[in-house]
């Protein structure tokens, strides 16, 4: 008996030795093949990798561990994904899935990850549909099983954020990648690769968003981290630069674009194997920039290197091949070679339309692209079409069809997956429409333009809130202003011809739309704060941060411009970032806990010519501009009439404002008479009727910089040795001018409450800057102003070069003998600041003007009038803000631009008032800000808005008028004019500034020594 029970136990046991070195054999097999596949798998090759997945998996089915078998399952899906073998990846998912379900069950992590992988097979498959049904099951599975703080879950969140910024759900792709960037936050650290990666996908969003300032906040952002985890020399620090690149691409600013893809460039070159496909994106990106700075040669060099590598790397059918066709098609098309435009457009629609079974914004783009080259065929029929086709592919939900269809601009939420594209496809296709009825005659085409218009209208209203920054809608609404152009030009013709009224009034608001939009908006921002009742607290809180951004720009300019440390200036990216996220986030907060805010934040009604001409006394005209390509399209409405007229422009127009302006400040008599009088035909109506003695001019492009008062209104026919500047016939003889940058800043600066006259009040600030005295070099800290003003002075320096360069001996000697004083502009040398002691005796004398009339009145002179004092809240109390001081303008950098004060080297202030400091000035109460200082009227002229410097920021600040001036005045002669200008108010009744500067500069102009219009024109009233 026990030899049989040892015998069993020796046979039973024997059988089980046996099973377990057979499994430990098969294991050991397995995990072979297991290392072979999975070292395949890291160097890429996947079929190799596949080979030993497919031997091994079915070794690990027969092992029993349903788990273990699944997870490895899933890396010969993986294998077919990233072989490109979509269709076999969906299938095997599928089946894995199943699988998993029926051993795992539903809420499991490995049945998460099938689904997840499923859903990466659809969205390679380009089936957006099951992408999110399988992303999102995955999600719900890991939210459960793993909890909401888990990396998993993160990487659901990231892709979830990538399938809604390819259908242009930007604000779902924001919410989505946000959530994944805190759990990253959390698990990884702040400082870690995975959320540098999600900064920089919140940034591709914020730039198809065309959103351009919050997507390089956000890509400086993952900059900064990569530089501290990797070094520069790195492939990620390498792509980011890429990125930021193609936003200043899109801002136009081509040299930052190409210094920073040249910088990426040279990263890759220096790290990468050679002729690797990033150096081919580079050179394509760099080629891009090239053709828009119009360097055509070094753009073909640049893409056929480009397309070379990626042909040789990646075969003729990928979408590299097809973006350097694309970009290819544009180069030709600039040289106007047509045929080879439309070869290497057809390639490029080729190849993204296999990639792409959807609507996709690359195929929309070479629509576009052969839309123009259609219409360079004179083809217009088919420009149309294939504009059309482009607007199709670029809105998910909008069907097209022929021309006349238009995109529902109600109903449901504008889905546009390109914004800048969407606008440069309605703008083509309106100007279209026009070229058609011009070339047919066929009235249809004008009324589908005109319907074209008010769509595009009423969609760009509902996209402009998404834009959170003032530079992003300032972009936005320049592109705007073309397709405005196009609407007056379309509205002028039906109005020759139809119902003359009715199309004149839309051709009026179209031309108001393209005129200060984005500061209408800032200032119905303002007005709606206090309309809810937001408390003062939360107001002052943003004024806070409003003030510390500005700050923080401030240094990031100075830092750049000196070209000092880069560390340095990615840690104040880095600063500015976290305010303007704070700014961002108190402004939702204002959203959503005070509704009338939101409401009346975004109720910018434009007033109508009815409205405008009932608001006119009977002695007053308004004159309106919109400048296009060969004519000007003039309003002129009064009391009881208006118009609307087209003007042949002058080919050499801008040429001749350039030399009336320089004939003005070089004192040139031969050439302003003749340039005043051909301009004054030009820009005024023949017909006005005599009793008008105010005209209110709105402006826009290069007349921004004229002085229409200098304009005379006969031509002089005398000898120029008999020239007598007293006795010219000037505009400002005969009408009051003022200006502002739309109508409807005009009409509604009318609406507003006038100052009680009992209560006016004057402040006034001269540094004066006197030569015996340490304030008159700049103190450490002002590099902004001393670089503004080094870039004004080179500035300067080319135009007179350019000015001087064809005139004749006579006219040069005309200028030599000019006589020039002191002007209030700081000079070159070093950090020098010119004296200029006339602001002593005009603050003093205005001042006591004000005294003689029994109103309060208060000035700062020398180091009183410091900065610390404007800022400190005391301006809100005062009717009139008067500076006489130096002032700098910078028009490519409207940031740099200010009035400089007392430079006291131990303050905690730098001594001069910028703009984006003027912007948190409270000034509300201030009925006229005089600014006695260079060039406070100009800045940087964008299409859209008008003039971006110092004379916006006190608009926005809360002046209702300003005098402002419009280039380097002269000391002596400001000072006389500020006297009586001030005089004449004073003992005006009805306060009338403009009658009030009109009969000042009158009685400078009687003065023989200062009746040049270089002393008296420079200064305009802006307002009412």
């Amino acid at each position: 008996m026990k030899l049989f029970i040892l015998c069993f136990y020796f046979l039973l046991f024997g059988n089980f030795l046996a099973v377990a070195q057979k499994m430990q054999s098969d294991t050991t097999a397995i995990n072979g093949l297991l290392v072979k596949a999975n070292f395949f798998f890291k160097e890429k090759k996947y079929d190799s990798a596949a080979f030993y997945y497919q031997i091994a998996n079915p070794m690990l089915a027969d092992l029993g561990n349903k788990k273990n078998w699944i997870d490895k399952q899933i890396f010969l899906g993986l294998c077919y994904l990233n072989a490109n073998q979509w269709e076999k990846a969906r299938l095997f998912f599928e089946k894995n899935l199943q699988q998993s379900i029926a051993s795992l069950g539903e809420d499991n992590e490995l049945t998460a990850k099938n689904y997840y992988y499923l859903g990466n097979s659809y969205w390679k498959l380009q089936d957006t549909k099951n992408t999110l049904l399988y992303y999102e099951k995955s999600l719900a599975i890991r939210e459960k099983v793993l909890g909401l703080w888990h990396d998993d879950v993160a990487l659901s969140y990231q892709n979830l954020g990538v399938v809604y910024r390819n259908m242009a759900n930007y604000e779902y792709a924001i919410k989505f990648y946000l959530k994944a960037l805190a759990i990253r936050e959390k698990t990884q650290g702040s400082k870690s690769a995975a959320v540098a990666a999600i900064y920089n996908n919140i940034g591709l969003v914020y730039k198809d968003w065309s959103s351009f300032e919050e997507a390089i906040l956000y890509y400086n952002k993952s900059l900064h981290i990569k530089k501290q985890l990797y070094g520069e020399m790195h492939v990620e620090v390498a792509g980011t630069y890429n990125n930021i690149a193609g936003i200043y691409y899109h801002r136009q600013d081509y040299e930052n674009s190409l210094l920073f893809h040249t910088k990426s460039l040279q990263i890759r070159e220096k790290i990468l194997p050679l002729h690797d496909i990033e150096i081919g994106a580079s050179l394509e990106n760099i080629g891009q920039v090239y053709r828009a700075m119009g360097k055509i040669n070094n753009f073909f060099e640049a893409q056929h290197k480009a397309l070379w590598i990626t042909q040789k790397k990646l075969g003729l059918a990928h979408r590299y091949n097809a973006d350097a066709y694309f970009n290819l098609s544009d180069g030709h098309l600039a040289k106007n070679q047509i045929d080879s435009a439309k070869i290497y457009a057809d390639k490029a629609l080729q190849i993204y339309t296999k990639l792409y079974t959807n609507r996709h914004y690359f195929i929309a783009a070479v629509y576009y692209q052969k839309s123009l080259i259609a219409q360079k065929e004179q083809n217009i029929s088919q420009a149309l079409d294939f504009c059309q086709q482009s607007l199709v592919e670029n809105m998910p939900y909008f069907d097209g069809g022929s021309p006349d269809k238009h995109p529902r601009a109600a109903g449901y939420e504008v889905k546009i997956m390109r914004i800048k594209d969407f606008q440069e496809a309605m703008i083509l296709k309106g100007n279209l429409l026009l070229t058609q009825y011009q070339a047919t005659k066929d009235e249809q085409y004008l009324y589908i333009g005109f319907r074209h218009y008010l769509v595009f209208d009423s969609i760009a209203q509902r996209l402009l809130p998404n834009f959170t920054n003032e530079n992003e809608k300032l972009y936005f609404n320049r592109n705007m202003a073309e397709a405005y152009k196009g609407a007056v030009a379309t509205c002028f013709v039906l109005s020759a011809i139809r119902h003359k009224n009715f199309y004149a009034e839309k051709g009026f608001y179209f031309s108001e739309k393209s005129k200060s939009a984005v500061l209408s908006a800032a200032l119905a921002n303002t007005k709606a704060k206090k309309y809810a009742q937001i408390p003062d607290s939360l107001i002052q809180k943003e004024r806070i941060l409003n003030s510390l951004m500005a700050k923080t720009d401030e240094k990031i300019l100075i830092e750049q411009i000196a070209a000092k440390d880069a560390d340095k200036i990615d840690s104040l990216h880095n600063e500015f970032f976290e305010l303007k996220k704070s700014h961002n986030e108190l402004i939702a907060s204002f959203e959503k806990n005070y509704p009338a805010y939101f409401n009346a934040k975004y109720d910018v009604t434009t007033a109508s010519i009815a409205e405008i001409s009932r608001s006119l006394d009977k002695n007053t005209a308004l004159i309106s501009y919109t400048i296009a390509d060969t004519c000007l399209y003039v309003f002129t409405i009064t009391k009881n009439n208006s118009q609307f007229a087209r003007v042949t422009k002058s080919p050499y127009f801008d040429t001749q404002i350039k030399t009336l302006l320089n004939a003005i400040y070089y004192q040139v008599g031969s050439l302003y008479v003749k340039s005043a009088y051909i301009l004054q035909q030009q820009l005024m109506p023949t017909n006005l009727p005599n009793r008008i003695k105010n005209i209110i001019f709105i402006t826009e492009g290069s007349l921004l910089k004229l002085p229409f008062e200098a304009l005379l209104s006969k031509p002089f026919t005398k000898k120029i040795a008999s020239l007598d500047y007293t006795k010219l016939p000037y505009l400002v003889k005969g009408f009051a001018i003022s200006y502002h940058y739309s109508a409807n800043l005009f009409f509604q600066n009318l609406q507003s409450k006038t100052a009680n006259p009992y209560k006016e009040s004057y402040v006034a600030f001269a540094p004066i800057f006197t030569e015996e005295s340490e304030t008159n070099f700049l103190t450490k800290g002002c590099e902004r102003a001393f670089y503004a003003n080094d870039e004004l002075y080179a500035k300067d320096s080319l135009n007179k070069a350019d000015f001087l360069k064809d005139l004749a001996p006579t006219v040069l000697a005309e200028i030599k003998n000019a006589n020039k004083e002191t002007s209030r502009a700081f000079t070159r040398s070093g950090k020098f600041i010119a004296a200029i002691p006339k602001t002593k005796d005009e603050v003093e004398n205005i001042s006591k003007l004000h005294k003689d009339k029994n109103l309060f009145s208060k000035y700062y002179l020398f180091k009183d009038a410091k900065e610390e004092v404007i800022k400190s809240g005391e301006l809100k109390n005062y009717t009139y803000i008067h500076f006489a001081t130096h002032g700098f303008v910078n028009e490519s950098l409207p940031e740099l631009s200010g009035l400089l004060l007392a430079q006291d080297s131990l303050s905690k202030e730098d001594g001069v008032l910028y703009v984006g400091e003027i912007y948190n000035l409270d000034i509300s109460q201030a009925e006229l800000v005089t600014l006695s200082a260079c060039e406070t009227g100009l800045g940087k002229i964008t299409s859209g808005e008008g003039v971006l410097g110092i004379s916006r920021a006190f608009l926005y600040a809360g002046a209702k008028n300003l005098v402002v001036s419009l280039w380097k005045v002269a000391d002596s002669s400001a000072s006389e004019l500020m006297l009586a200008f001030y005089n004449n108010l004073l003992n005006d009744k009805e306060k009338k500034k403009n009658k009030s500067l009109q009969d000042a500069k009158l009685l400078i102009l009687k003065n023989k020594t200062f009746s040049k219009p270089y002393y008296w024109s420079p200064f305009i009233l802006i307002g009412k």
